[in-house]
C-alpha cells in the first residue's frame, strides 16, 4: 500500500509534464491537481496492486512520445514495453504509438528504418520477461493471456455466433456504463466538452490524444466482456487530464479575473474529491471481519447464497 501510494504521488510529475506539452504551466498544474485528487485513484493506490506502477510508466511514455526530441520518442517505446510487462494491455499503447509514429514522420525518407529501430527497442525490453515467463510458467504473460481470455469467453458463450454478438454488445454496454462512472465526480464536467473541442480544432498532436484514448478502449471493452470493474479504465486518466484542460482553458478565458476562477475550480476539485471519498469510504474493520467469516463458512459448508455480503470473499478465503 505504501509503495503504491508513493508511485501514485510520483506520477503527478509526468502528468504535469504531459499537460505542459499542450498548455502553459498554470493550466498544467491544474491538470496535475485533477490527477492527484482523483478519488478513485486515491482509493486504488491504497490497495497495493499494479495500477499505480502501470499508470506511472504509461504517463512517462506519453510525455516522451509527445516530445520534440526524437531520441525521447525512442525511449518512449522502451517505457511502454516496461508497461506491457506490468500489464499486457500496454501492447495496445505500443500499437497506437506505432501508427502515430508512422503518420507523424511519414514524409521522412528514413521513417521505416527508424520505426524498425523503435520496434526493436520494444522487443529487446519485453523479451527477457517473455523468456522468463515461458520457461517458468509455460506462457509469455502477454499474447497468451489474450488467447487464454478468448478461450474462457468462448467457453462461457458456448462459442455460438449469436451468443458472441450479444456478449460483444454486453461488453460495449458495460464499457459505456463504467466509462460514465469513471468520469464521476471530476472528469464528467470537463472531458466531454474537451473531447468536442479537440475534434473541432483538428490539430494533429491534440487528435493524437483522442486516437490513443480510443485504442486503449479496446482492451477495456475486452475486459468488460467478462468482468465489471472501474479500474480497467484508469489508464485513460492521464489523457482525461489533458482533455479536461481544454474545457477549463475555454471556460477561464471568458472571465477577466482568471486567477480567481482557477482558484475556485481548484477548490471545487478538492471538495468534489473529498466528498466522493467520504461517500465511498470503506470500513476496513468490517471488511476484515467479513473475510474471516468467509474463511470459516468456506470450511464448514459446500456453498453459499450469492446475495450474501461475504460471497465476494469466499473464493479468496
Amino acid at each position: 500500500g505504501v509503495v503504491s501510494s508513493v508511485l501514485s504521488v510520483i506520477t503527478v510529475i509526468p502528468i504535469f509534464l504531459l499537460c505542459k506539452k499542450f498548455f502553459n504551466q498554470k493550466y498544467a498544474l491544474i491538470g496535475a491537481a485533477i490527477f492527484i485528487f482523483e478519488p478513485r485513484l486515491i482509493q486504488n493506490s491504497l490497495v497495493g496492486i499494479t495500477e499505480p506502477l502501470y499508470l506511472l510508466l504509461i504517463s512517462i511514455s506519453l510525455v516522451l512520445f509527445f516530445s520534440e526530441n526524437k531520441k525521447f520518442i525512442f525511449i518512449s517505446f522502451a517505457i511502454v514495453a516496461l508497461a506491457t510487462i506490468v500489464r499486457s494491455e500496454g501492447l495496445f499503447l505500443f500499437i497506437a504509438y506505432s501508427i502515430l509514429y508512422i503518420v507523424r514522420f511519414r514524409t521522412n525518407k528514413k521513417m521505416i528504418i527508424k520505426y524498425v529501430f523503435a520496434f526493436f527497442i520494444f522487443i529487446i525490453v519485453v523479451l527477457p520477461s517473455i523468456s522468463y515467463r515461458i520457461y517458468n510458467y509455460g506462457h509469455d504473460g502477454i499474447l497468451m493471456k489474450v488467447i487464454r481470455s478468448q478461450s474462457e469467453i468462448s467457453i462461457s458463450t458456448n462459442a455460438q455466433s449469436s451468443d458472441w454478438f450479444l456478449f460483444a454488445i454486453n461488453g460495449l454496454v458495460n464499457l459505456i456504463k463504467f466509462l460514465g462512472w469513471d468520469l464521476i465526480p471530476i472528469f464528467i464536467f470537463f472531458v466531454p466538452v474537451g473531447f468536442l473541442l479537440v475534434i473541432k480544432r483538428r490539430k494533429i498532436q491534440e487528435l493524437s490524444i483522442v486516437f490513443i484514448l480510443f485504442i486503449m478502449l479496446g482492451p477495456a471493452w475486452f475486459a468488460y466482456l467478462n468482468n465489471s470493474d472501474t479500474r480497467f479504465l484508469f489508464v485513460l486518466y492521464p489523457l482525461f487530464c489533458v482533455l479536461s484542460l481544454f474545457t477549463i482553458e475555454k471556460f477561464v478565458s471568458r472571465f477577466k479575473k482568471k486567477n480567481l476562477v482557477i482558484g475556485i475550480l481548484f477548490i471545487g476539485i478538492l471538495v468534489g474529491s473529498i466528498s466522493f471519498l467520504e461517500y465511498k469510504k470503506i470500513d476496513y474493520e468490517y471488511e476484515r471481519d467479513m473475510f474471516e467469516i468467509a474463511g470459516i463458512v468456506s470450511q464448514m459448508t459446500g456453498g453459499i447464497n450469492t446475495s450474501t455480503e461475504i460471497n465476494k470473499y469466499i473464493k479468496t478465503a
